[in-house]
C-alpha cells in the first residue's frame, strides 16, 4: 500500500469514529448511510447512459433558455443561457470535504453555528447531491441543494427517498438566482467552470439574500484561471481558503475561497462608526484565531504559555503612501482591544 493510500485509509478511520454510532448494530449510522450514498453516486457515474442524459439535459436547457428569452426577455435583461461548460462534471471527494470543515477554524465555527441555531446548508450547483448529502449526513443539518438541470436533480431525489433523507434534504431544480437565502448558514457555490457574469449575479444575491455570519464557500475567485471581471461588492469579507480534492484534477486539486457576510456594509468613510465596529471586531477575531491555533500547535510549551505574544511583531502600516515597518506589541495590543 503506498503512502498516499495508508493516509487515506486512516483519515477514512478517523471520519468512521467522528459519526455517532447507534447501540442497536442492526440499525446503520449515518456514516454507514453516507457510504452507502456515496457509492450509489459513483456506480451511477459509470453507467454508460449517465453522461449521455447529462449532455442531453444541457442541450434541453439551452434550448428552454432561448425559447424564454425570445418570450420574456427580447433585450437580454433575464439573460439565463449559460455556455455549456457552466455544466461541467466532477465529485468532490468526503475526505477533503471532511477535512476542510474538521481544521480550519472558520468552517469549523460555521457549522457549529449553523447546529446551534439551526440554519441551513445551501448547495448552488448541487449536481446529484453530493455535497448536500455530505453536509447532512455528516453534521445533521437541513441540507437545500438547487441545479438547472432537472435530471440532476431527478437523481438526488432518488437517493434522498431510497437512503430515507426526506426530512433532512431537499432538492430543487431551479437557478440558484431565484434560490432562498433567508435561512442559509452556510453556501456552498459549485462555480468553477461558470460564466463570469452569473458569478458576478450569485455575488450579488449574496449580497442582497445572504443573512449576517453567514459563510460562502465557492471556487471562482480563487481559480487560477478565472477572468479579472469579477466582483465580490462590499458586503462579503474573505475569512480563508483551502485546498480540496476533486475528480477533475487528482494529483494537484483546487482551491476554494471561504467569504463571510458583514453585517452591515464597509463604506470606507473615516467617521462611519459601523466600519470602525467592523474593523475592530475582525481585528479582535483574527487575534483570537491566531492565538487558538498556537495554543493548539504548540505541544512543547508545557507551561501553557503564548510566546508570540511576549515579543514585538513586524508588520506593514501605511505612512505618507510609503510602506515603513511598525513595530507592536502583541499583548498591549490584545488588552487594548478587549
Amino acid at each position: 500500500m503506498s503512502k498516499h493510500n495508508a493516509n487515506d485509509l486512516e483519515e477514512m478511520t478517523e471520519m468512521k469514529t467522528y459519526q455517532p454510532v447507534r447501540d442497536d448494530s442492526s440499525i446503520p449510522n449515518r456514516y454507514d448511510v453516507l457510504m452507502n450514498v456515496i457509492n450509489s453516486i459513483r456506480h451511477l457515474e459509470c453507467t454508460p447512459t449517465f453522461v449521455g442524459n447529462r449532455n442531453q439535459a444541457m442541450h434541453e436547457y439551452h434550448e428552454q433558455m432561448i425559447l424564454e428569452q425570445q418570450q420574456h426577455h427580447p433585450n437580454n435583461e433575464g439573460d439565463r443561457d449559460y455556455t455549456f461548460i457552466n455544466f461541467a462534471y466532477g465529485m468532490v471527494f468526503y475526505h477533503g470535504f471532511h477535512r476542510l470543515f474538521t481544521t480550519h477554524p472558520m468552517a469549523m465555527e460555521a457549522i457549529s453555528r449553523a447546529r446551534g441555531r439551526h440554519l441551513d446548508w445551501v448547495s448552488f450547483g448541487s449536481n446529484v447531491g453530493t455535497e448536500t448529502f455530505y453536509a447532512a449526513l455528516t453534521w445533521n443539518l437541513n441540507s437545500v441543494g438547487y441545479d438547472v438541470l432537472c435530471a440532476l436533480v431527478d437523481h438526488s431525489k432518488i437517493f434522498r427517498k431510497e437512503y430515507h433523507l426526506e426530512e433532512k434534504t431537499n432538492f430543487h431544480c431551479m437557478d440558484a438566482l431565484d434560490s432562498d437565502l433567508s435561512n442559509g448558514g452556510v453556501i456552498w457555490i459549485d462555480n468553477q467552470s461558470w460564466d463570469e457574469h452569473l458569478t458576478n449575479k450569485i455575488y450579488t444575491k449574496l449580497t442582497n439574500d445572504a443573512i449576517p455570519g453567514s459563510l460562502i464557500i465557492e471556487y471562482a475567485m480563487s481559480d487560477y484561471h478565472a477572468g479579472t471581471n469579477l466582483v465580490l461588492g462590499n458586503s462579503l469579507d474573505l475569512v480563508g481558503c483551502a485546498k480540496l480534492e476533486v475528480s477533475w484534477d487528482n494529483n494537484a486539486g483546487t482551491t476554494v475561497s471561504m467569504f463571510q457576510k458583514r453585517e452591515s456594509k464597509y463604506t470606507g468613510n473615516y467617521y462611519d462608526w459601523s466600519d470602525y465596529g467592523i474593523l475592530l471586531r475582525k481585528k479582535l477575531k483574527n487575534i483570537r484565531l491566531m492565538v487558538d491555533d498556537y495554543r493548539r500547535s504548540s505541544e512543547s510549551n508545557s507551561a501553557g504559555e503564548i510566546d508570540i505574544l511576549k515579543g514585538p511583531l513586524t508588520i506593514l502600516s501605511k505612512n505618507k503612501n510609503e510602506e515603513e515597518e511598525e513595530e507592536v506589541d502583541m499583548m498591549a495590543e490584545l488588552l487594548y482591544l478587549e
